[in-house]
């Protein structure tokens, strides 16, 4: 799901996060998975908020309608190999639609 980046709201320019399932990188510095071992992705999910967000009036539509940008690398590696098939998608959906996207690494 698409959410708001309450970590760090309005401390850091990006308001919105999406994470991915568990990251298949194992690198050893990584807390991702100490966190949420088992956490996957709700594909249809974020699918909708993407395709509905000028319709619905959350928080987080409201950040996607003021063109906030989302970090899709806050919890998990977007590119890692359980993750890329459901990210390249979804990255040409928001590149489609004009949203910005951050990345961090």
């Amino acid at each position: 799901m698409i959410t708001p980046f309450f970590g760090e709201l309005f401390l850091y320019p990006i308001a919105l996060e999406l994470s991915h399932n568990y990251c298949s990188n194992s690198c050893a510095y990584c807390f991702a998975n100490l966190n949420t071992p088992n956490r996957t992705a709700n594909v249809s999910k974020v699918a909708n908020q993407l395709k509905k967000f000028n319709k619905s009036d959350t928080l987080t539509s409201l950040f996607l309608k003021n063109n906030y940008a989302i970090c899709i690398s806050n919890k998990t590696d977007p590119f890692a190999t359980s993750n890329y098939r459901i990210a390249i998608p979804e990255i040409k959906t928001m590149i489609a639609l004009d949203i910005p996207i951050a990345y961090h690494t």
